[in-house]
């Protein structure tokens, strides 16, 4: 998929999906806004924060794993 057409890519997404990725070591996440991006260090516990974040959010693909989910 890569970057280059994230926005045209985003907006034919479905209400409330997020779709991953990979490319060179880092994680792009990208989503359809006006969803937030919301992430917690466990799958099951733990409380949800708001991620400061636009489409498309892009992190190293190694360190601490996190969970990230969509919220209106």
């Amino acid at each position: 998929m890569g970057y280059t057409n994230v926005s045209e890519f985003a907006s034919s997404l479905p209400p409330g999906l997020i779709a991953i990725d990979k490319l060179s070591g880092q994680v792009a996440l990208i989503w359809d806004p006006p969803s937030r991006l919301q992430a917690r260090g466990s799958s099951s516990s733990g409380s949800w924060t708001n991620v400061p974040a636009t489409s498309p959010y892009v992190i190293p693909a190694s360190g601490t794993p996190l969970f990230f989910r969509l919220t209106n």
